[in-house]
């Protein structure tokens, strides 16, 4: 089975090479092993290659890819489909992906049809399904785990299937996909291969990637899902903590791995977690008040790197479209110096001078891919902190924290009022300065990162696509800074064509059922984009 390599220019030593060749060699076998197979494809494709998939896939397979997760799970449950069915047609569509975009790191077709052999079988027997995930395929990014992750299990118990693992960054800090093992991965703009998928966040993993897809991906605070069982460098620095969180096609997807996961009471095996549970049966928005609106705060721009056209378009469209609502107020919002609290993240996120993630690939013989090359050796924030200098900075950045609560409760409107109950519900917010970068582009994380630093639950979510005849670049284009100037220029209108443009929104920390709730009540408002229910 041959893929497109999508790799770049690299120096390899004979023992690299041959490392490289073992891992790519064990993914190509794991991905012959899918049947019926798929060709392998022409080496030069368009820019765009969304159509691909109904080009290949049955019929029956295009149909189950692209259902909504509620509605797959429904059918699963009343034994429409079978559990058998629905994983080959997954497991055929991420060979397409991987053909288009580079984007397997590995397959588990033998696996996951067998356990979903067994799911059917059960069915069959019993005449009900076993857990709430039933027959479910589930993509995961590459997580190390030194013991069973205790969310992946949870899911499994659910009766999920995990079928891919995906690929990730060199070092997990960079907003692009590129690796000496497996290359470099494109965007599509969007061949989904699940349902769900499930992925990390320190800066913005979860909620970019999935914003220039199309795709909803929610980071939630810290201690809603447990990391027991990860390991690695980023699995337990408690200055700005990584959180496991969902990406899916649909909002009801995002809702049922909270609702899965983060009910399970993991606080019983993890004491870091607080006894939260999944409280969906409160209604946070208090929407039962009939003298109450719902408040949605705004942020135009960060006040450091201005956002891409289409970005402000999005938003712009948006806000007119909830301030035409009775039950929704629409309040500005002026936070406090966004660069300042970007400074305090990145020298927490890089308090070892990079040397952990330096010594490790230097152990593997590994050259620096671009964007980490940037990030550890050109970024003004990267030196070695002494274990005084980290208590200072994480003092620094508990006043940041205190000060942007402050400012968020005194969005009530009243004089002297900062009523927790009668501030901002949720923030609206750009996730990303544009849609997709180039390669090697996307230098600037300050739309995503900013909600790290201040653990706020944050749901990126699709607005709208580019549109060059809407989406001009600004003549008279000023920039604030070498950021901004650096982002304005790589803006392009036609590329943008067509390409998903995303926003976010946030709520303050362990606000996390508000959020998702106040983006039902959103959307059920507005309504929620086309793109997002358009898989392809």
């Amino acid at each position: 089975m041959s893929t497109l390599d999508h790799s770049t220019a690299i120096s390899i030593s004979p023992s690299k090479k041959e490392r490289i060749q073992h891992v790519r060699e064990r993914r190509d076998a794991s991905i012959a092993k899918v049947q019926p197979a798929i060709p392998a494809f022409a080496e030069r494709l368009s820019s765009s290659v969304t159509t691909v998939p109904g080009k290949i896939l049955t019929d029956d397979e295009i149909s189950i890819t692209e259902k909504p997760v509620r509605e797959l799970l429904d059918l699963l449950a009343k034994e429409k489909l079978t559990a058998v069915a629905v994983t080959r047609a997954f497991l055929r569509r991420a060979v397409v992906a991987q053909n288009l975009v580079n984007c397997i790191a590995e397959l588990k077709p033998v696996e996951a049809l067998e356990r979903a052999e067994a799911l059917d079988k059960y069915f069959q027997e019993h005449k009900r399904p076993i857990g709430s995930l039933h027959g479910l395929p589930i993509i995961r990014v590459g997580v190390i785990a030194s013991t069973s992750l205790a969310v992946l299990e949870t899911l499994y118990d659910a009766s999920a299937i995990f079928f891919a693992r995906t690929t990730q960054p060199q070092t997990l800090v960079a907003m692009d996909t590129s690796s000496e093992l497996y290359g470099t991965t494109v965007n599509p703009y969007n061949t989904e291969g699940s349902p769900l998928g499930i992925g990390s966040d320190t800066g913005g993993s979860i909620r970019q990637p999935a914003g220039v897809n199309g795709l909803y991906g929610f980071k939630p605070s810290s201690g809603r899902l447990t990391l027991f069982g990860m390991s690695g460098l980023f699995a337990r620095r408690e200055q700005i903590p990584s959180v496991i969180g969902p990406m899916c096609p649909s909002l009801d997807g995002v809702e049922l791995v909270m609702r899965v996961a983060a009910g399970a009471r993991h606080d019983r095996i993890d004491q870091s977690l607080p006894p939260l549970g999944w409280r969906e049966d409160i209604d946070f928005l208090k929407r039962g008040d009939a003298t109450r609106r719902s408040k949605v705060g705004i942020l135009w721009d960060d006040g450091h790197v201005t956002p891409h056209p289409p970005v402000r378009r999005a938003l712009r469209e948006t806000v007119e479209k909830l301030r035409a609502q009775d039950d929704i107020e629409v309040v500005e919002f002026h936070p406090p110096d966004h660069q300042h609290g970007l400074e305090i993240w990145a020298r927490l996120i890089f308090a070892d001078n990079g040397e952990g993630m330096l010594g490790l690939l230097k152990e593997g013989d590994e050259e620096l891919r671009p964007l980490i090359k940037w990030a550890f050796h050109e970024n003004p924030h990267m030196r070695h902190h002494t274990l005084h200098e980290v208590w200072e900075w994480t003092g620094k950045r508990d006043a940041f924290r205190a000060e942007y609560l402050s400012r968020w409760n005194a969005t009530t409107g009243k004089a002297g009022s900062s009523s927790y109950e009668d501030a901002m519900d949720v923030l609206l917010s750009p996730n990303f300065p544009g849609g997709a970068f180039p390669i090697d582009k996307t230098k600037y994380w300050g739309y995503t990162s900013i909600f790290n630093l201040l653990d706020y639950p944050a749901l990126a979510f699709p607005v709208t696509t580019g549109n060059p005849e809407k989406d001009r670049i600004d003549a008279d284009f000023n920039p604030r800074n070498e950021d901004d100037r650096l982002v304005h220029e790589v803006y392009d209108p036609e590329l943008y064509r067509g390409v998903p443009i995303s926003l976010q929104l946030v709520g303050r920390r362990w606000d996390d059922e508000k959020v998702l709730q106040a983006m039902r009540f959103i959307e059920e408002r507005i309504g929620a984009a086309e793109l997002a229910s358009s898989a392809t």
